[in-house]
C-alpha cells in the first residue's frame, strides 16, 4: 500500500487506516531545558548508529545501539508523561468546562469524515488522543490524512 510522506522536523510516513496516539500539551507544561540530557543522548545514539552503518560494523552492533536509542527513547517518553502530570494548575486550565467543550469538538470534527475516534483524554495541561485514519475517502481511493 502507498504510503505518504511529508517532512517538517521529523520525517513523517501515514498509511490509509492507520491508528494514531497524539499528545499534545500547553507551551509552559514542560520547562524547556527539563529532558536536555536526554535528547543529547538520543542525539548521539542517532550519530552512533549512522556511524556504524558508514563503517559497515556488524548487524548485531547496530542492533544493540538501536536497542540502547529505544530504551533512552522509552524513558524520556515516561519522563515526559511523569512532568506533564505533575503539573495539577496550570494558567490555562484544558479540562476547564469552556476549554474541554472546544477542544472535544476540535477532536469530533473530522469523525466520519476522515478518522474514527478511538478514545480522548483532557488533562489540565495536556490532552491525549488516540484515532484511526480511514483507509478510503468517500470515492474509494486511499485516504492519505492530511489532519495533522
Amino acid at each position: 500500500m502507498k504510503k505518504e510522506h511529508y517532512r517538517l522536523h521529523l520525517p513523517h510516513f501515514h498509511t490509509p487506516g492507520q491508528q494514531f496516539f497524539v499528545t499534545w500539551c500547553l507551551k509552559n507544561a514542560v520547562p524547556s531545558k527539563a529532558f536536555e540530557k536526554y535528547s543529547m543522548e538520543l542525539e548521539h545514539l542517532k550519530a552512533e548508529i549512522y556511524s556504524h552503518k558508514i563503517r559497515k560494523t556488524s548487524d548485531e552492533r547496530i542492533d544493540n545501539v538501536k536497542n540502547d536509542y529505544q530504551r533512552v527513547k522509552r524513558r524520556y517518553f515516561n519522563a515526559f508523561n511523569e512532568m506533564l502530570d505533575v503539573q495539577k494548575k496550570p494558567d490555562n486550565n484544558l479540562s476547564e468546562i469552556r476549554s474541554a467543550n472546544i477542544i472535544s469538538e476540535s477532536v469530533k470534527y473530522w469523525e466520519g469524515k476522515k478518522i474514527t475516534n478511538i478514545a480522548f483524554s483532557i488533562m489540565p495541561n495536556h490532552v491525549h488522543w488516540v484515532l484511526e485514519t480511514f483507509e478510503k475517502d468517500f470515492e474509494g481511493k486511499p485516504d492519505f490524512c492530511r489532519i495533522f
